[in-house]
């Protein structure tokens, strides 16, 4: 009897659980459907902002074995037509199968790995080919933003707001502003201004004066530190750089290399650079000495 009464209770607890489960799906939809209708949003779009989690995650290390499918696919694909490239799954089991991967040295191992990173951070943050495409970065990533802003607003209560634009005048990307609920309001109630207003006041001065390295004297900066080879080096003067055919008529030559190009700037004379990415990555590179000219050895010779 008692046996009976407890499994009752059971039933009856289990019934109250789900009927409290159903109520509140039934009013967080409920919710969804207002909050869309009210701010002219999808009821999905809603509910992947009120449950979601933050989808910047840390980036795991590169492993040995990816490197060496990274390493592969470089030799395999370099000279193929794009639709005869070897897949993924072709290109791990070509990994294991290759005895050429097989006991390596610690140093090859650490070759493999910085070449896969080397070529990541290329990916991630080179420049990129055409006006056209750094505008379409540009806008998916303020896009991308913009969610997780909203998404961090409704889990935490934090109210912010950004302002984007280009740097240069060369540039096509228009000034844009991402904001949460009501943040924007800080302008008109605070600032006298409007968002708007903001973003091209912003936008002037990042053009004229602020996000805008000199260029006119920056290019003159870096033609004269890679036209003309260091003395100290040669011990020959005015030796002008030849960028076509630099291994020829520089480092087979001369015994000198230029080590520590940046990653994602193309290997062109710098007045035929064409985006600010490229002239500021070679700019900072030059002034810290991290790109500099170099004696080779006897090896790299």
């Amino acid at each position: 009897q008692s046996q009976q009464i407890a499994r009752e209770m059971r039933r009856e607890k289990q019934d109250e659980f789900i009927k409290d489960l159903t109520e509140y799906q039934e009013s967080q939809s409920k919710t969804f459907t207002d909050l869309a209708a009210k701010y002219h949003r999808k009821p999905k779009y809603i509910e992947k902002l009120m449950t979601s989690q933050t989808r910047y995650k840390k980036e795991r290390g590169t492993n040995l074995f990816n490197a060496k499918v990274a390493w592969k696919r470089r030799q395999v694909n370099q000279d193929k037509a794009e639709n005869r490239h070897m897949s993924l799954q072709e290109l791990q089991a070509a990994v294991k199968a290759d005895p050429a991967f097989e006991n390596l040295s610690e140093e090859r191992e650490k070759e493999l790995i910085n070449a896969l990173e080397e070529e990541k951070s290329v990916k991630r943050t080179g420049a990129r080919i055409s006006n056209r495409a750094a505008t379409l970065d540009y806008q998916s990533t303020i896009e991308r933003v913009q969610q997780e802003l909203t998404s961090l607003s409704v889990r935490t209560g934090i109210v912010a707001f950004a302002f984007f634009s280009r740097s240069h005048i060369n540039d096509t990307m228009q000034p844009e502003w991402i904001s949460t609920p009501g943040a924007l309001d800080f302008l008109p109630d605070t600032m006298r201004t409007t968002a708007g207003e903001m973003g091209r006041k912003f936008e002037l001065w990042a053009v004229t004066n602020g996000g805008q390295i000199k260029s006119v004297q920056i290019l003159l900066t870096m033609m004269m530190n890679l036209q003309r080879i260091s003395e100290d080096i040669t011990n020959r003067r005015n030796l002008l750089m030849n960028y076509k055919y630099y291994d020829v008529d520089i480092r087979s030559r001369y015994g000198v290399q230029l080590r520590g190009w940046p990653n994602g700037v193309r290997f062109v004379a710098p007045g035929n650079l064409t985006t600010m990415y490229e002239v500021r990555s070679l700019h900072d590179a030059l002034v810290s000495g991290s790109c500099c000219w170099v004696p080779m050895t006897q090896q790299e010779i």
